[in-house]
């Protein structure tokens, strides 16, 4: 006797791969981007007019006033009855469709491994989806791009480099979706500082040449100093504090013998650390408290407590 899918089994098998990503890895129905939207060509009308929503995983032309969801696309691209379209689904279903699985795993594969990539699938669809619905806001799309980077999820989309990625999906060459990871890690360190931010990528961009602590001073001394801020205006301010850096004396070697003899007690408290594993001092305390000690130095105030 044939097997007769609950709804919940259907339910989860149609959701098991983000729908666009079918559309466009898989079916290889035409698709793009436009007004920050994911569009398709309706196989019922071969019309733009079209959208998915990422939340109930279906995909709607709004000419034809029809929602497909995944099985739906199966039957209607491929041609295939609804038994053996979700009988695809249901021999993929720890292998999402089009993954290659013959190729790949070859039987290989387990449960495990499987739920894992569906999750990397579906969390690389969510930032996508935050792409293109956040074109002008910078900072949202340096900070999706960073995570696709950071965890490889562009190999989810069978791309073998980050930058390849970014070019074939978003028309983006390398050295835009790298100042765009920078301009939000700017964002994010200057954050917790005030609520007055870089407004854009160009003002950031003087910014992503100085390390963090240096980021924060700066800023803080552009704030203070009212200037409008523009990027010329924020790039001559940094301009200025290099160069005033550049002309001072080396005085690397000034040290008095208590500060130098505090220093070696200090490195041999790291040594005796690193000796013990960090059971006794843990690695992050030491780090912590050699920010602390780094901005007391570099802080422009003569009482720093």
């Amino acid at each position: 006797m044939a097997h007769r899918f609950s709804s919940r089994e259907l339910f989860e098998l149609r959701n098991n791969i983000p729908v666009d990503m079918l559309i466009r890895d898989h079916l290889q129905i035409p698709s793009k981007i436009r007004d920050g939207y994911f569009r398709f060509l309706c196989p019922l009308c071969n019309e733009f007019q079209t959208a998915v929503n990422p939340t109930t995983n279906l995909a709607r032309c709004f000419r034809c006033e029809k929602n497909f969801n995944t099985i739906d696309l199966v039957m209607k691209i491929k041609g295939y009855g609804f038994r053996d379209s979700v009988l695809i689904f249901e021999a993929d279903k720890y292998c999402p469709p089009g993954s290659g699985i013959k190729d790949s795993c070859l039987g290989r594969c387990n449960r495990q491994t499987h739920a894992g990539r569906a999750m990397s699938m579906k969390r690389l669809a969510k930032l996508e989806t935050l792409i293109a619905r956040n074109q002008e806001c910078f900072s949202k799309i340096g900070k999706a791009l960073k995570e696709i980077r950071d965890n490889r999820l562009y190999k989810q989309a069978l791309f073998e480099s980050f930058e390849t990625y970014t070019r074939a999906r978003w028309d983006m060459g390398k050295s835009h979706a790298y100042r765009l990871i920078k301009f939000y890690e700017v964002i994010y360190n200057l954050s917790p500082i005030g609520d007055t931010l870089p407004a854009n990528e160009s003002q950031a961009r003087p910014l992503t040449q100085l390390d963090s602590i240096e980021q924060r001073q700066l800023w803080k001394e552009i704030i203070e100093s009212g200037m409008e801020l523009t990027a010329r205006n924020i790039k001559k301010f940094i301009d200025s504090r290099k160069t005033a850096s550049v002309t001072k004396p080396d005085l690397t070697d000034q040290i008095s013998n208590e500060y130098m003899a505090v220093v070696k007690a200090m490195l041999e408290q790291v040594r005796v650390a690193q000796h013990d594993h960090w059971q006794q001092t843990s690695r992050p305390a030491a780090l912590l408290w050699h920010r602390v000690i780094h901005e007391k130095i570099v802080s422009t105030g003569a009482d720093n407590g």
